[in-house]
């Protein structure tokens, strides 16, 4: 079963006081969807590592696909980090003036899973620089898998000497996944396809600069733009570039649970912010999921078809244009015609669409407490098979 976090826990988020360590991490577990199993098994072969290794990782430290010394350093960084937000969220509170006790959980998850990106982040190179080594390695990439492909023509060379029955092995004995092996002639077919698809993403990482997700290391930037999130439902405080504001001081206690450095102006940062792209794209998503749009959206089903960007008018000619680029070679046009051929169908599909059309899922005829139990099975057996492997990797490890 899923870790859950109680009302009387989150109340504790409003009392004041320094939370305990229990109500932290049922709250964060909570949040990451962890289940009690996966919490007392990774506890069973290393101590707290189910309590603290990052969502992302309890699976891989089951399966051990992380070692015992790289799931010891991350308990011991997260320890820290939640230690500093038991003693500072109640700061927060108070800056935010949160009286609900379900705003408290969602911003207490908010904070930490910033702060928990922030050294990264900080690790990071320019932003800019690291897009355009992003673009060489895929351009890289690309043009070796070019040649695999030319070399994968070679009949004598490349003949299939039982790879399907090899594969499916492969994947029984070690993924324990039987029905997942691959034909040798789809595996050509799919190294060909990616290299069609590299020089499309190349072809619009110079034409999109948003088409890249590409982080730089100004990560007091990263922790104003959490700051401002939380401000926007509420507006308060207010955002202002002045330094010792009242936004200034909640910028500083995120950045104390980030770093451990109390005290600390982030003023540069906040004018950085105060002119980013990452401020004006906060601002459209306040507007665009506003309260009224929810309204909108409970009283027509239809209402995210209706709306999305995908098939617009604007998406449609811009392919277009993208299928008459010369620069593309003639496989990666072929993609943008699928997309093309896409986006038409849909905006073909929403002028068809009428609504409302309500169907609540209790007006469904579905047992939806069988549907939770067989789900939950499919999880236990999941984490089955992850211990079942993880064990097999430490056993062959120890040999």
């Amino acid at each position: 079963m899923k870790i859950k976090a109680s009302d009387k826990d989150l109340k504790c988020l409003l009392s004041g006081g320094s939370i305990s360590q229990e109500i932290a991490l049922r709250i964060l577990h909570e949040h990451h969807l962890l289940t009690q199993q996966e919490v007392d098994y990774a506890n069973s072969l290393l101590p707290n590592a189910g309590n603290y290794l990052p969502r992302w990782w309890v699976r891989k430290f089951i399966r051990a696909e992380i070692s015992d010394d790289e799931a010891r350093e991350a308990i011991a960084s997260t320890q820290l980090l939640i230690e500093r937000m038991r003693e500072l969220f109640p700061a927060l509170v108070q800056h935010l003036k949160i009286t609900d006790p379900l705003r408290a959980g969602m911003t207490f998850n908010i904070v930490f899973d910033a702060c928990a990106d922030y050294p990264t982040i900080l690790r990071s190179g320019h932003k800019e620089a690291n897009r355009k080594k992003i673009i060489q390695r895929m351009v890289k990439i690309q043009k070796h898998i070019v040649k695999l492909g030319v070399l994968l023509e070679d009949g004598d060379a490349t003949r299939d000497y039982g790879f399907d029955n090899a594969h499916r092995l492969y994947m029984k004995h070690v993924y324990n996944k039987e029905f997942e092996a691959t034909n040798f002639w789809k595996l050509k077919r799919d190294i060909n396809f990616l290299s069609y698809y590299l020089q499309f993403c190349i072809y619009k990482s110079h034409k999109e600069s948003d088409f890249l997700v590409v982080i730089g290391n100004d990560a007091k930037t990263h922790l104003v733009d959490c700051a401002y999130g939380l401000t926007l439902p509420k507006g308060y405080p207010p955002f202002v570039t002045t330094p010792g504001s009242d936004f200034s001081s909640l910028c500083s206690i995120i950045y104390e649970i980030a770093s451990g450095v109390a005290n600390e102006s982030l003023a540069g940062a906040i004018n950085r912010y105060a002119r980013s792209e990452e401020r004006a794209e906060a601002d459209r998503n306040e507007v665009e999921y506003s309260s009224e749009r929810e309204i909108a959206r409970d009283e027509d089903n239809f209402y995210d078809l209706k709306h999305s960007s995908a098939g617009s008018a604007s998406e449609i000619a811009e392919l277009e244009a993208m299928l008459r680029d010369v620069r593309l070679s003639k496989e990666a046009r072929l993609l943008v015609f699928c997309e093309l051929e896409e986006a038409i169908e849909n905006a073909e599909k929403r002028e068809k669409l009428h609504g409302p059309f309500l169907m609540w899922a209790s007006q469904m005829k579905i047992d939806w407490d069988e549907r939770l139990r067989e789900h939950q099975d499919f999880e236990e057996k999941r984490l089955q098979s992850d211990i079942d492997f993880g064990k097999s990797r430490r056993s062959r490890r120890e040999d």
